[in-house]
């Protein structure tokens, strides 16, 4: 059995996201898609942390431009200048924290990361925190498969370009893909659970758990089971 996911870089997503690459062999980064248009943003460059106790936004801006963009092709703008308020956000709301030194000893080169690229900074993101978790899932961009189809049957086209035998999903994914297609392909379909985010911390409340992995660290590292490595 080859399990695989597939998803667009979000910004240092939630914990369920983690979740996902930690139960699967292979995960495919949506890169070919297009950036969705949504006022300030989407979770592509934007993530909700604590503000004052309160669940809010943060994030990088990124150059908008007419037209259809794919993810690959979208760019931040003035990141250097936002990173360091984020950064500055950080030590305001965790500092207290009882690893917030640790944590941001990881985090910090992370934010720092010299790309203007935010397919290539949230991939580096990912993949970083993954390592440090010690999850040994094999990372593969949707840029580097062959593909030509749409909506479900492009998800069938990467899964099948990567061996992939079982394909895991999220829980919201009901709605918009057709599950009977994959079982005519002879591709299993693996739901997370309800809330996947206490799979990391147990009993996390159902608003703090959809906060960014950014908040799990800083608040709950010591409970992680996980070593700093940097």
């Amino acid at each position: 059995m080859t399990i695989c996911a597939i998803h667009q870089p979000n910004f240092f997503p939630w914990a369920g996201y983690f979740d996902k690459i930690k139960n699967v062999d292979v995960f495919i980064f949506l890169d070919e898609v297009a950036h969705p248009k949504s006022g300030s943003g989407s979770w592509c460059n934007r993530v909700k942390l604590l503000k004052g106790g309160v669940p809010s936004w943060y994030g990088l801006p990124i150059k908008r431009q007419s037209g259809v963009h794919l993810i690959k092709d979208v760019e931040f703008l003035d990141k250097d200048y936002n990173v360091k308020k984020i950064l500055k956000s950080l030590e305001y709301q965790y500092k207290k924290s009882p690893h917030y030194d640790i944590v941001i000893s990881l985090v910090e080169p992370l934010l720092l990361y010299p790309t203007n690229s935010l397919v290539n900074y949230n991939i580096n993101a990912i993949t970083q925190i993954a390592r440090h978790f010690g999850f040994k899932t094999k990372f593969i961009l949707q840029s580097d498969l062959e593909h030509n189809l749409q909506s479900t049957n492009l998800l069938i086209e990467l899964l099948k370009q990567v061996g992939a035998d079982t394909y895991l999903c999220g829980n919201g994914c009901n709605g918009y893909q057709e599950d009977e297609l994959f079982k005519k392909e002879g591709i299993e379909l693996i739901y997370q659970s309800e809330n996947p985010a206490r799979n990391f911390v147990k009993g996390i409340n159902d608003d703090e758990s959809k906060l960014s992995i950014l908040h799990i660290l800083m608040l709950y590292y010591g409970y992680l089971g996980i070593d700093i490595v940097i």
